[in-house]
């Protein structure tokens, strides 16, 4: 996404992909935060004196120690999506005031370094 990004920038041309590729981010957020709610943790029954792992529900328990490393990079994922949220609105905010021309779709020419013979 930066790439094309980079490239709208360069080209001085407006994606039209862009916007997909940020929902598409947004909604892989939203299913590792979904996936996350759906954990259950695990309780400790403490009334006989034993540690005795007794589930809240049917689902599948967990512990906080065997999740936390998917907790971390949930969160990493979130502030990454959100800050590249920010950088797309910035190119799109600037391609508005430079006057960017819409994308027709066509793959920009690759630019070829000049020789300097």
């Amino acid at each position: 996404m930066l790439k094309e990004l980079a490239n709208s920038l360069r080209t001085m041309k407006k994606s039209s992909t862009i916007e997909l590729t940020v929902a598409d981010i947004n909604d892989a957020v939203e299913e590792v935060y979904s996936a996350l709610r759906s954990l259950q943790p695990a309780a400790k029954d403490h009334t006989d004196g034993e540690e005795r792992k007794q589930p809240i529900s049917t689902a599948e328990t967990v512990h906080l120690l065997e999740v936390l490393p998917l907790i971390s990079v949930s969160s990493l994922l979130t502030d990454i999506s959100a800050r590249i949220e920010e950088i797309v609105d910035a190119v799109e905010d600037l391609a508005d005031l430079a006057g960017f021309t819409p994308d027709n779709g066509e793959k920009p020419k690759e630019m070829k370094p000049a020789n300097d013979s």
